[in-house]
């Protein structure tokens, strides 16, 4: 199948407006909804992903869905799929859903554990703020990707010994690590405005691990 060809401003972090669920109820889908919203013809603003299309209730909730089917294809192709420096990142996310796809490209079982417990526990220690950026007195703003790129998948890669702590140290643990992250050099130097997608990638998902580990 050729591939859509997206329009891209590469200077302009990705956020999403609405926090609907980023969790599709079954992997399976989750890689039929992409392949599916890949070819259609509903279009997001490149830079923040918000559907540009004002019409109907029932079209706007379809556009959040596929907004959060989006994440969820990046969760696990951060997880699974290694970025190649300098590939376009929409490329990237196209071939990892093929890998992804593929007889054996994922173990369903083993990751949607991963996933479930990866935002269980997010959810228990940061709610509707995981993902937004602190202040220095409050979480605020909107969603940024470059926070749940490193959040999601530092925390994912590092659930047993998140696992091991009692949930009021994890979910303490988890706030200190999200409170900090604007104060990392690493993170402040390779995200935000004027910081390339591929940029934000190659610098970034090699040290989430290493930035959300108790």
């Amino acid at each position: 199948a050729r591939r859509h060809q997206h329009q891209k401003n590469v200077f302009a972090e990705p956020t999403i407006e609405s926090r609907g669920s980023i969790v599709p109820q079954h992997l399976s889908a989750l890689l039929y909804q992409r392949r599916c919203w890949h070819h259609s013809r509903i279009r997001c603003t490149p830079a923040t992903r918000r559907p540009t299309n004002r019409g109907s209730p029932h079209l706007r909730t379809r556009q959040l869905q596929e907004a959060g089917t989006e994440l969820a294809l990046r969760f696990f192709a951060f997880r699974l799929i290694p970025y190649q420096t300098g590939l376009d990142v929409h490329e990237y996310l196209d071939d990892a859903l093929f890998q992804l796809a593929s007889p054996g490209g994922i173990n369903l079982d083993d990751e949607a554990e991963v996933f479930t417990k990866t935002f269980d526990f997010l959810e228990d220690a940061l709610g509707g703020a995981a993902f937004q950026r602190w202040n220095g007195a409050s979480f605020t703003g909107k969603f940024l990707m470059s926070l749940f790129e490193v959040i999601a998948t530092g925390v994912s890669k590092n659930l047993p010994a998140l696992e091991a702590l009692t949930p009021q140290e994890r979910s303490e643990l988890l706030v200190q690590k999200a409170q900090s992250l604007p104060t990392n050099q690493t993170f402040s130097q390779n995200s935000g405005a004027g910081v390339r997608g591929t940029t934000r990638l190659s610098n970034l998902l090699p040290v989430a691990e290493d930035l959300m580990k108790p």
